[in-house]
């Protein structure tokens, strides 16, 4: 347990003002905003992201692997026009610090210290991490990525969301230990934080692809089941404008599923399975600030953290044209544990030493 002058750092305080804490770890980061903007505010959450803008800089985190080091061909904030996606803005994301590009220095990401040439990157990211690194590669060129990539490694990638998100929308979850808060005042100031954050809603299951096979809150007080595809209804009978407007932006916002969001790069997924993973949430009603009771969760199989719809949802991008694709199943491994699991990073290794795919420029 931190001590308790660093835990009051990560406790937003209350201001006039939605202010996002720069410089905490993980999802602190993205659920630091101080508090929900109100209608009355007479400006929206998205209009205040739109205009805010700051100097971008690369964000440590042990969650999201993706641009830890200098990528190659970037040379600064934003990549060249050279190698810009034809008909595709990379846009800086809403969230300040989430996936932006590091500056780089000119002439020093070709070669290491050495001097020698590098090879081209393989792209390593885990459970939200592969978000950003599929939003960079469908949003560069195919000379980039076939000059720059050597491949991408995807780890319990979340790219259609999770069930999980929508009952955290009133239960809350503390950052810190990954636990659901024990008393309501938490509950209610981490629900409310979490339902302020886009990332919240990037991390929410996709209804395109979730669909209605999985119940993700229950309100018991009126007996209403909501699925994904009932986000809408389950937002206005909480009576959550400012999220419903959020989530219509952000749920589903990095798109994969389609022949034209493939990455078009060798991809070597990785994935758990075996083991119960909560999806949803038997709640009493629809306030924020419920408390989470362990015998009230809704389960399927998964990693422990996602379940298996959304693991085997990359399984889309089995129908690249040319480029390798696979999905490798870890049964027992749970989420956090894949990234050090000896045979993954045996195959990973295995994978590095591969030569690219020699696609066609249509392939």
């Amino acid at each position: 347990m931190p001590p308790v002058g660093q835990l009051r750092g990560l406790v937003p305080q209350r201001s006039p003002e939605p202010v996002v804490q720069p410089g905490l770890p993980g999802q602190a980061a993205d659920t630091a905003v101080r508090r929900e903007p109100l209608e009355s505010d007479g400006v929206t959450l998205l209009e205040r992201a739109r205009c805010r803008r700051t100097a971008p800089r690369l964000r440590q985190d042990r969650q999201r692997t993706l641009l830890r080091a200098v990528l190659p061909g970037t040379g600064g904030p934003r990549p060249p026009p050279e190698h810009r996606h034809p008909r595709r803005r990379l846009r800086l994301p809403a969230h300040p610090g989430h996936g932006r590009l590091p500056r780089a220095d000119p002439g020093t990401h070709r070669e290491d210290l050495s001097g020698q040439r590098q090879p081209a990157v393989h792209l390593v990211a885990h459970s939200n991490g592969p978000l950003y690194a599929q939003y960079l590669l469908t949003h560069m060129s195919r000379a980039w990525r076939d000059t720059y990539i050597q491949g991408f490694t995807p780890i319990a990638g979340n790219f259609p969301g999770q069930g999980l998100l929508y009952p955290v929308l009133f239960t809350g979850l503390n950052i810190q230990d990954f636990g659901y808060p024990t008393t309501r005042e938490n509950a209610e100031s981490s629900a409310r934080l979490y339902r302020s954050a886009p990332s919240s809603y990037m991390s929410a299951s996709d209804p395109r692809i979730f669909e209605n096979r999985e119940v993700v809150v229950q309100d018991t007080s009126t007996g209403r089941s909501y699925t994904p595809r009932d986000y809408p209804e389950l937002f206005a009978d909480a009576g959550m404008p400012t999220a419903r407007e959020i989530a219509d932006h952000y749920i589903g916002f990095v798109r994969f599923a389609d022949a034209r969001s493939f990455p078009d790069v060798d991809v070597y997924a990785e994935r758990g399975s075996g083991l119960p993973t909560v999806v949803g949430a038997r709640l009493p009603n629809l306030s924020a600030g419920q408390i989470a009771q362990p015998g009230r969760f809704l389960y399927r199989d998964g990693d422990g953290n996602q379940e298996d719809i959304t693991n085997e949802a990359v399984l889309a991008w089995r129908a690249m044209a040319c480029h390798r694709f696979g999905l490798t199943d870890n049964p027992g491994v749970d989420h956090f544990s894949l990234l050090g699991d000896r045979h993954l990073l045996d195959r990973l290794l295995a994978h590095l030493a591969q030569p690219r795919s020699d696609c066609p420029a249509d392939g």
